[in-house]
C-alpha cells in the first residue's frame, strides 16, 4: 500500500517537472517517436506527413496523436523555441548596441583629439577641422543610436497631425568617416615608417 502511494507521487511530481513535448508517462517509445516527428515538421506539420514519413498507418498516427494530445504539446513546444529566439535576439540586440555606443565615443574621442592636436599645433595635417566635426557628428549619432534615441527626427505634417519620427543615418555621412579614419590610419602608418 505504501509503495504504491510512492509510486503515485513520484509519478506525479515528474508530471509536474517535464515539458509538455517530453515524453509523457504511458506513451510509448514508438508514440513519442511519431510525436518528435510531428512536432518537429513546425509549418508543414501535419499528420498525413507523419504517415508519410514514418510509415505508419494513418489510424496508429491519428490514435497516438489523439491520445496524447499532439497539437497542444506542439504548439507548447512552439512558444517555447520563439521564447528562447526572442531571448536570443533582445540579447543580439544588447550587444549591437552596446558596440555601437563604444563605436560613437570613439569617434568622438578621435574628434576630441583632433581638435586638441590643432590647438596644440600651428600646422595640423593630419584632421581638418570639417573632419573633425564631421567625425563629432557622426559619433554623437552612432551613440544616441544605441542608446535608443533618434539620430535626426523627420516630421512630416497633414493637418497639424506629427505623421511619424524616422532614426536616420545618412550612408554619405557614414562612407565619409570611413574615409577620415582610413586616411587618418594611413597617416599613422606612414609616420611609424619614418
Amino acid at each position: 500500500m505504501v509503495e504504491r502511494k510512492i509510486e503515485v507521487e513520484k509519478k506525479k511530481i515528474l508530471e509536474e517537472m517535464a515539458y509538455a513535448w517530453d515524453r509523457q508517462v504511458g506513451e510509448s517509445r514508438l508514440a513519442y517517436q511519431l510525436f518528435c516527428i510531428y512536432r518537429d515538421l513546425g509549418r508543414t506539420r501535419s499528420y498525413d506527413r507523419v504517415v508519410e514519413i514514418s510509415s505508419r498507418s494513418p489510424n496508429t498516427v491519428s490514435k497516438y496523436a489523439s491520445s496524447f494530445q499532439w497539437k497542444a504539446r506542439a504548439a507548447a513546444y512552439d512558444d517555447y523555441m520563439n521564447h528562447k529566439m526572442r531571448v536570443k535576439l533582445e540579447e543580439e540586440v544588447i550587444q549591437a548596441r552596446i558596440r555601437q555606443q563604444a563605436l560613437g565615443a570613439d569617434m568622438q574621442e578621435l574628434a576630441m583629439a583632433g581638435i586638441n592636436k590643432i590647438m596644440e599645433s600651428e600646422n595640423p595635417e593630419e584632421l581638418r577641422p570639417l573632419d573633425i566635426a564631421r567625425l563629432a557628428e557622426v559619433g554623437v549619432r552612432i551613440e544616441n543610436l544605441a542608446i535608443g534615441q533618434p539620430s535626426e527626427i523627420v516630421r512630416e505634417e497633414s493637418k497639424g497631425e506629427v505623421k511619424h519620427t524616422v532614426e536616420v543615418l545618412d550612408k554619405d555621412l557614414v562612407a565619409e568617416v570611413g574615409r577620415i579614419l582610413a586616411e587618418k590610419k594611413s597617416q599613422e602608418d606612414e609616420s611609424s615608417e619614418h
